[in-house]
């Protein structure tokens, strides 16, 4: 059976992802509540090191992330940590494939007016999504390098920019032009999930999964 390591595994989108891949691969979660498999904070060094010398996945799933107001803790998780994960473990690896979760925020050309938090956010996951692509596009090794950017995904994470609630009823009563839907977490880990099941010559380099927004604000 196949390993599938993924960050950020015990909420969001990364447990979603994890459930939906443990029903045919060995999944190791990491995180930093007691519920991870692996338990430590990754802007740690010595426990990035120890994930990348204890294993090599045939799956790295490179979801972790922080929405923060402290704007350089959340730049480093998001950009330099990330990338550093990626590049390290696709040097480890052999075969397989890597998974990066960066976000639809990192295609957002106009910012102005933006607050920080978001232009930090954005910022960060654009140097994750250009990282991914110019690896995937290197061709370099028996390794697939894919990029998938979600659109706002009702999470725990957004609560600190915004306090809107999607209305459950308009999901399963949609309407084109009046239905505010954000993304959930087990439809992102249905997309991560089709790109794994691609046959092995095939790859995503990216895609955004995107959501129609009518009466709220643009992610």
């Amino acid at each position: 059976m196949k390993t599938a390591l993924i960050t950020g595994g015990t909420r969001g989108i990364g447990q979603a992802i994890a459930q939906n891949l443990s029903k045919d691969h060995i999944v190791i979660t990491v995180g930093r509540s007691s519920g991870a498999d692996e338990q430590g904070d990754l802007l740690d060094d010595k426990f990035r090191d120890h994930l990348i010398n204890k294993y090599c996945p045939d799956v790295f799933v490179n979801n972790a992330a922080l929405l923060s107001k402290n704007l350089q803790t959340m730049m480093q998780m998001n950009g330099v940590v990330a990338v550093e994960l990626l590049m390290k473990f696709y040097e480890k690896m052999s075969s397989g494939t890597i998974i990066n979760l960066s976000s639809i925020s990192a295609y957002k050309t106009n910012m102005v007016k933006e607050p920080d938090i978001r232009i930090a956010y954005a910022t960060a996951k654009k140097y994750l999504r250009d990282a991914s692509i110019a690896l995937s596009a290197s061709k370099n090794k028996n390794v697939r390098v894919m990029c998938l950017s979600p659109g706002a995904t009702h999470t725990s994470m957004l609560k600190l920019i915004t306090s809107y609630e999607p209305v459950l009823d308009h999901y399963d009563n949609y309407q084109w032009n009046t239905s505010v839907c954000w993304l959930r977490p087990q439809e992102v880990a249905s997309t991560v999930r089709w790109m794994l099941d691609l046959p092995p010559w095939a790859t995503v380099q990216e895609l955004v999964l995107d959501n129609h927004y009518s009466q709220a604000i643009n992610f």
